[in-house]
C-alpha cells in the first residue's frame, strides 16, 4: 500500500491509516497521563520515620539510628555473610544481645523488625511459653505482665504476649517455616488493639490461645491477637528469652538488621522491608 502520492500529498487510500494512528496515540498519551497521576499519588515510604533504633550488626551492637539505644553484646559473634553487610552468630547455648529498656518502654504502638537465619526446631511446651529458641523477648512475670516473646516452635514462627490486659496472655502459633537454612524476614506489628505477624513481607495465620488464671480459650485459626497494653520496662533480649532470674532458650543462627519503630508499619512498608534489604536510598 503507498501511504503518499508522487506529489506528496497523502493518497486517499491512507486516511483510514492516519486515523487508526491518531487514536493510538491519543490512547498511549492518556495511558501516560494517568500513570504519572497514579504515581505522584502514591505515598512515599519513609523507614526513618518513628525509627527508635537500628541494630546492623555489622561489627558490633551500636544503635545506628542515632537515637542513643546502644545494646550489650553478650557472647554473640559478628559474622561476615549476614543478609545485610554482616550479621550476629547466636550458639544457642548463652550468647545474646540485650537492648536498653528505654528503647520499648511504654510503646503502645510499635513495629519489630529482624532478619534471621537458623535450623533450630526445638519443640518445647506451648503453655510455657518461652521454653522454645528465643529471637526476641521483652519478659516480666505473672499474667498480663505486659511482656512480649518472638520465638520459634517446630521451626516455625511464634509469639506470645501479655498485652491484652492485665490478667492473661495471648499466643499465636503459626505454620510458617522460618528454619529452613535461609534468611527470613519477621516482622511483629502492634496496632493498638491488634498485634500481627509478618513472615517474607505477607501477614501470616495461625492458631491463636488466650490464656488465663483459670484455663486456656481457643481462638481457632487467626491473623491477629488482641492487645492494647503498652510493653513493660524490661530490657529486650535478641536471641534469649529474658525470663527471670535468668535469660533461658537461646537462639542459635544468625541475627541481622534488627530495627524498632515506635509506630505500626504498613503492610507496604512490611513488604519493602522484605523485597529490599538495606534497600534503595529512598526505601531506608
Amino acid at each position: 500500500m503507498r501511504c503518499f502520492s508522487d506529489s506528496l500529498r497523502f493518497a486517499p487510500s491512507c486516511l483510514s491509516c492516519l486515523s487508526c494512528l491518531k487514536t493510538l496515540v491519543f490512547v498511549f498519551l492518556c495511558a501516560v497521563a494517568v500513570a504519572g497521576e497514579k504515581a505522584e499519588q502514591a505515598p512515599a515510604i519513609d523507614l526513618k520515620k518513628g525509627l527508635v533504633a537500628h541494630y546492623p550488626f555489622d561489627k558490633d551492637a551500636s544503635d545506628a539510628s542515632g537515637n542513643g539505644h546502644d545494646a550489650i553484646n553478650k557472647g554473640a559473634v559478628p559474622a561476615a555473610e549476614g543478609k545485610i553487610g554482616g550479621a550476629f552468630a547466636f550458639d544457642g547455648v548463652k550468647a545474646h544481645v540485650v537492648i536498653p529498656a528505654k528503647a520499648t518502654q511504654g510503646l503502645t504502638w510499635f513495629t519489630i523488625a529482624l532478619w534471621c537465619k537458623t535450623t533450630q526446631s526445638v519443640a518445647g511446651s506451648r503453655y510455657s511459653f518461652w521454653a522454645n529458641p528465643s529471637l526476641l523477648s521483652v519478659a516480666t512475670a505473672g499474667w498480663g505482665s505486659h511482656d512480649f516473646g518472638l520465638m520459634i516452635e517446630k521451626g516455625n514462627a511464634a509469639y506470645f504476649h501479655g498485652l491484652r490486659d492485665d490478667t492473661s496472655d495471648m499466643s499465636f502459633f503459626s505454620t510458617t517455616p522460618v528454619a529452613d537454612g535461609q534468611w527470613h524476614h519477621v516482622a511483629i506489628v502492634d496496632e493498638g488493639p491488634r498485634i500481627f505477624l509478618y513472615v517474607d513481607g505477607q501477614i501470616v495465620s495461625g492458631e491463636g490461645t488466650w490464656h488465663r488464671g483459670e484455663g486456656q480459650v481457643s481462638l481457632g485459626v487467626v491473623r491477629q491477637t488482641a492487645s492494647g497494653a503498652g510493653l513493660c520496662g524490661s530490657e529486650v533480649f535478641l536471641g534469649a528469652a529474658d525470663e527471670p532470674p535468668n535469660p533461658r532458650f537461646f537462639f542459635r543462627g544468625l541475627l541481622d538488621d534488627v530495627k524498632i519503630w515506635s509506630r505500626a508499619l504498613t503492610a507496604e512498608e512490611i513488604a519493602a522491608l522484605a523485597a529490599y534489604p538495606g534497600g534503595p536510598a529512598s526505601r531506608q
